[in-house]
């Protein structure tokens, strides 16, 4: 009986672990979505909806994502920063890069990130 329990955990494991191996990881594919929102960071920690008066004295700007369908988490919505020389503006469809979240990453290399703007203007089926 003992061995039969300890067999079956066994199996279990080896089952579970690939499964997860089976997993598309997030940070592995870009993803398109439409940006709803622009916060600026004005100081450190204080985050304010893009305005005129924010853009020439910005600490770093971040973008809410929407994607057309849920990914393979299941989420649809993002956050990801803004590269610096980056023109987005709300309604632009744009391709988001999920970061690595990884303990080691300690200078936020890893950071879900838009890496391009996709349309500007234009509906590309994310309504």
């Amino acid at each position: 009986m003992k061995s039969g329990i300890s067999l079956l955990c066994l199996l279990f494991a080896f089952l579970l672990i690939q499964a997860y191996a089976r997993t598309d990881r997030l940070g592995e594919a870009v993803h398109v979505g439409r940006v709803e929102a622009i916060f600026d960071e004005v100081s450190a920690g204080i985050f304010t909806a893009r305005t005129a008066d924010t853009i020439g004295r910005r600490l770093s700007s971040w973008a809410h994502v929407r994607f057309a369908s849920p990914l393979e988490d299941g989420r649809a919505y993002a956050v990801a920063r803004l590269p610096e020389g980056l023109q987005v503006q709300p309604d632009d469809d744009v391709a988001v890069r999920f970061g690595d979240s990884s303990p080691d990453d300690a200078l936020g290399a890893g950071l879900t990130t838009i890496t391009s703007v996709i349309g500007r203007g234009r509906p590309l089926a994310l309504n």
